[in-house]
């Protein structure tokens, strides 16, 4: 009987063990703040460009661009953070990236007629502080997430879509 008891206790411990551990782990990589220096990709250009749709109720917001030189194999790009705003990085060709942040005030357009309400993505609190030529890209490394910060990123002209026409 003594040994059951002791055995439970040996086991119950590690559990606990291996339970904080895990949770510790997962505490830090939250709450990461550091940057990476040098990534394992090289960026070629970056630019943001606004844009109005032709008609009301359109919508607008704001298109991040990355044009990459080199990424390097094992990289996978997760997350644009800008403007108070995250994107998911959309691949458009071999080395273009771009992220779509809507930018419109509204959080939602209730309608009678649930199928017709329109939700938009609101901005949120970062954990990252950055200037309006500022963005983080997010990205996954052999399986470790990394965030890269972005600085000096140009503004393009806007980009005013026309209306569409019966």
């Amino acid at each position: 009987m003594k040994t059951l008891n002791f055995l439970f206790l040996i086991i119950f411990v590690l559990l606990t063990l291996g339970l904080l551990r895990s949770c510790k782990s997962c505490d830090t990589n939250k709450n990461i703040t550091e940057f990476i220096i040098n990534p394992p990709f090289s960026i070629d250009k970056i630019y943001y460009q606004k844009w109005i749709a032709g008609t009301q109720g359109g919508g607008s917001g704001v298109n991040l661009y990355v044009e990459f030189s080199q990424i390097n194999k094992g990289v996978l790009l997760n997350e644009f953070y800008f403007r108070n705003n995250i994107a998911a990085v959309k691949k458009s060709n071999e080395s273009l990236y771009i992220g779509h942040f809507n930018t419109n005030e509204i959080g939602s357009i209730q309608n009678y007629d649930r199928q017709n309400e329109v939700i938009n993505p609101l901005s949120f609190e970062s954990q990252f502080k950055l200037e309006n030529h500022e963005a983080i890209l997010s990205y996954q490394y052999d399986n470790v997430f990394f965030h890269y910060k972005i600085s000096n990123i140009n503004e393009k002209e806007i980009v005013a879509y026309p209306a569409i026409k019966d």
